[in-house]
Parts: C-alpha cells; sequence; structure tokens
C-alpha cells in the first residue's frame, strides 16, 4: 500500500467482530512537518485504500504517530568561552 505522506506502518492488528466482518487497529508514521489537516487527510486516504482493497474491513482505527527521524540536518561547529567548541543543529 502507498499513500502519500505514510513513511512506515508499524503495527497492525485485526479482529473478527462478526462472520464477514473484521476491525482493523493499525499505526502508520508520517512526515514530521505535516499540519493535523493533512495528517487527517493522509489518515482518510489509507482508510479509503484499505476498505477498496478488502471489502469485509468494516471498521479501521488508525493512529498516527510522528516520523521525528531528521535526516541530513546541517550542523556548525562554534566557540563558546565556557568550552573549546561544540556542535550545534542548525
Amino acid at each position: 500500500m502507498k499513500v502519500p505522506g505514510v513513511t512506515d506502518i508499524r503495527e497492525i492488528k485485526t479482529m473478527y467482530v462478526g462472520p464477514q466482518s473484521l476491525l482493523v487497529n493499525m499505526e502508520i508514521k508520517i512526515k514530521n512537518y505535516l499540519d493535523v489537516q493533512s495528517a487527517e487527510n493522509i489518515s482518510d486516504e489509507v482508510e479509503k485504500v484499505i476498505k477498496a482493497d478488502l471489502s469485509f474491513v468494516t471498521h479501521i482505527n488508525i493512529e498516527i504517530i510522528v516520523d521525528d527521524m531528521v535526516q541530513g540536518w546541517k550542523r556548525k561547529t562554534v566557540s563558546c568561552p565556557d568550552l573549546k567548541s561544540f556542535s550545534e543543529v542548525m
């Protein structure tokens, strides 16, 4: 499943809630710079994709987790009077 903005699916749990009805509980990771409305839209899109592919899924709970691993941060070394030098994340 590819939905733009989703960086990872962390956990999926399922449970039958009837003879032909399935509950899906899942955690998805999204990019950290998205606003709340964008996160909600991504969650809605994930739900639509799952229900379109699996008609027996009738209930979906999606927990959104922010992907807080930032790669490629620029580092700058600065002088400090009390310390010889330290790296500051910019």
